[in-house]
């Protein structure tokens, strides 16, 4: 899934909120018989919030949804990005940090750290 865009919706919302963050997967998972009057709450609060559609006095999530399997197709076409690709921009900012700080370092400092130490 994917948050919804500005102004309607924020990372905000969810961040450091795993109780939003599953009713919203329950929601998603067509999961919401066993909603407590509590749950039903916040399933109202995702609702105008605009994460969340009621139809026919059902709850569904409001933004496209991956199913199993085209989660673990998408998980893979990340971890091929970063294996062939991130890896040789990870240790190509490496290099240049090495060389910004060896050039910015103190003198009286530079013979007590080398560019290995770095």
């Amino acid at each position: 899934m994917d948050y919804l865009p500005l102004p309607r919706g924020s990372h905000r919302d969810f961040y450091g909120n795993d109780y939003m963050i599953n009713i919203l997967c329950d929601i998603a998972h067509g999961d919401c018989i066993k909603f407590s009057e509590y749950d039903m709450k916040a399933a109202a609060e995702l609702l105008r919030k605009g994460y969340v559609l009621k139809e026919r006095k059902r709850y569904k999530a409001a933004m496209p949804l991956f199913t199993q399997e085209q989660y673990v197709a998408a998980c893979r076409l990340a971890e091929d990005f970063v294996a062939e690709k991130m890896a040789g921009i990870l240790e190509e900012m490496d290099r240049l940090a090495i060389d910004i700080l060896s050039a910015h370092t103190p003198r009286h400092l530079q013979k007590q750290v080398s560019a290995e130490d770095m």
